[in-house]
């Protein structure tokens, strides 16, 4: 759901797709390979990005940044920084980042964004909460940033949509 820019190697395939001339029953197998094909440049990517987080991990290092995890999920509605997971973890910050940016694929700040998102997606299925109750039980004070916030991040797969009268539509 994050948004991130699209390789040239990505931006090719989907132009193949769009531009493909496969119909009937070629074009099912058609798509899967190409799909098959994205998913390889995708997971090649990834563990490329992985290989240039200097960081060694030791045990120890993962269940100190499970901890800080279980710190983030304890409550949400709570302001936690960067430098107080990063004590919990018994990291200096730098490190911190790079260690949990390394084990989870995400920086610390992106991790508990998409915690308090899936868990509002939650809090939107019982119709008794307004918005500013969700907003304010996964930590955020503002409930137009918050809506900004789960909008961009939700629109993506059109499932929900906010408006500004604390409905939600399917």
């Amino acid at each position: 759901m994050l948004k991130t820019q699209n390789s040239p190697q990505l931006n090719f395939i989907f132009q193949q797709i769009r531009e493909s001339q496969a119909e009937g029953k070629i074009l099912p197998l058609y798509l899967e390979s190409k799909v098959m094909e994205l998913l390889s440049i995708i997971i090649t990517e990834l563990e490329e990005k992985e290989k240039n987080i200097s960081v060694v991990l030791t045990k120890k290092d993962k269940q100190n940044l499970k901890r800080a995890v279980s710190a983030m999920k304890k409550d949400l509605s709570v302001h936690i920084d960067g430098l107080e997971l990063s004590k919990i973890a018994l990291m200096s910050p730098a490190r911190f980042q790079l260690a949990f940016r390394k084990y989870y694929g995400v920086p610390p700040y992106e991790y508990l964004k998409e915690l308090r998102l899936n868990k509002a997606l939650l809090l939107l299925k019982n119709p008794e909460y307004k918005i500013s109750t969700i907003a304010e039980k996964v930590g955020y004070t503002h409930t137009g940033h918050f809506a900004k916030i789960f909008k961009s991040t939700f629109r993506a797969c059109n499932f929900y949509t906010l408006s500004l009268n604390d409905s939600l539509f399917l």
